[in-house]
């Protein structure tokens, strides 16, 4: 099976927020910035001013900030990567097949055997093919005229991934 397609920022941003809250590395991450940091505001305020109510106030102000901050931060240094790293944005056309993915852009020509694929996931507007535990090729449901398509296409990945010795998936749409 095979597909030409591009991604845009959003589905970049979007697939940076999947990560985030749904990778144990994401929610981690996502955990340290946002309640750790007002903890250790509190204690430190605390100690140094020896002001519940003042530490308080200063935590609930730091998780607030840093939850609200965090995703526009986040979102601009996902965006300046995308536009800083054009490959990321090009056109590519993506091929399934029993051996594995194959990816070929104007600038990059690369494959992966079906057992270096760490997961695929589908999303009602994505499939993620996970080549480690954070990086993945995004697939935008968009690209495809059907929604069948679309679910022709992730069945045929999770078919190949799943048991790639098992033959090609029938992709005949009718």
């Amino acid at each position: 099976m095979k597909i030409t397609y591009s991604i845009s920022k959003e589905d970049l941003w979007n697939y940076n927020k999947h990560v985030l809250y749904n990778n144990f590395k994401g929610k981690l991450n996502l955990v340290l910035s946002i309640i750790v940091l007002p903890i250790l505001i509190y204690i430190a305020i605390f100690y140094v001013a020896n002001s519940k109510i003042g530490a308080l106030v200063a935590s609930g102000f730091i998780l607030v900030f840093a939850y609200y901050m965090r995703f526009p931060y986040l979102k601009k240094k996902v965006f300046k990567l995308a536009e800083s790293g054009k490959h990321i944005l090009e056109e590519k056309t993506l091929e399934i097949e029993m051996e594995g993915i194959s990816q070929v852009s104007c600038c990059t020509n690369g494959s992966y055997k079906w057992n270096a694929i760490h997961k695929i996931e589908m999303t009602h507007k994505y499939v993620f093919i996970f080549v480690d535990q954070v990086t993945a090729i995004i697939i935008p449901k968009r690209i495809f005229k059907l929604e069948d398509e679309f679910i022709l296409f992730y069945n045929t990945a999770m078919k190949y991934f799943q048991d790639p010795l098992s033959g090609p998936v029938s992709t005949s749409l009718s």
